[in-house]
């Protein structure tokens, strides 16, 4: 049986550790993307996953905190907030995996708020060669806390450098881009944002504004622009 989700459910982190969220049920996502009422299903986020399958979120969390599940012996694969796709992450002393990642105690801050399914893979995925082009260092990846704060990471296994089909030249400057969103000459229906790299590595990094919320752990604009004046920050986006 295969799982439906509802749409999209996406977290924010603001300027002042604030957590935003955006709720984008199937049919806002059709007036979004003009499709007709008959292709409307085709927007619902179907997976080849059984329901039984998924994993309660302070179950999850419990298996994590115990090291029964570690970065070593699977994949996360989604977690389900309500029944809509999140993008949402956790980090802990022997587990970094997803996109807006959280640290353990504010993830079971949020299975008390919500009703929170994780898809979790007891293989981990391989990876396919790509040419080499840009190199990063490795990852460098952020996640919030209980309490607005905002942790970086880079994890132990993964600081090998990773190859990215992407030419230096095609790359943003962190600051341009910024400029660039704020003006709406880049907005979500130009394209795709790919990568954001800080100091050389790949990040989790994403943004959220009024036009365009694109990427893994969102943030504001205002922590966007931040960042871009405390780190080399550049960013791959691909316009359609």
């Amino acid at each position: 049986m295969k799982y439906k989700s509802k749409g999209s459910f996406l977290f924010a982190y603001g300027n002042h550790g604030e957590l935003y969220t955006r709720e984008l049920a199937v049919e806002t996502l059709a007036r979004l993307h003009h499709v007709t009422p008959e292709d409307r299903q085709e927007l619902c986020y179907t997976y080849n996953i059984d329901e039984k399958d998924l994993i309660d979120g302070k179950k999850f969390l419990e298996n994590v905190r115990n090291k029964f599940i570690t970065n070593h012996n699977g994949t996360l694969s989604h977690i389900f907030v309500d029944g809509f796709e999140s993008n949402l992450g956790l980090m802990s002393s022997d587990f970094c995996q997803g996109d807006f990642l959280l640290t353990e105690n504010l993830f079971e801050e949020l299975c008390e708020e919500y009703n929170i399914k994780v898809h979790w893979k007891n293989s981990i995925n391989e990876k396919l060669d790509t040419h080499i082009t840009y190199q990063a260092k490795g990852r460098f990846l952020f996640a919030c806390g209980e309490n607005g704060e905002l942790y970086h990471v880079k994890p132990e296994g993964m600081q090998k450098s990773n190859n990215c089909d992407i030419d230096k030249e095609d790359l943003f400057d962190g600051k341009e881009f910024l400029e660039d969103v704020r003006s709406k000459c880049i907005i979500d229906y130009d394209g795709s944002l790919g990568r954001i790299f800080i100091n050389g590595y790949e990040s989790n990094l994403g943004l959220a504004s009024t036009d365009f919320c694109q990427g893994e752990f969102l943030v504001m604009e205002d922590v966007f622009e931040k960042f871009c004046e405390e780190y080399d920050i550049k960013v791959d986006f691909a316009g359609r």
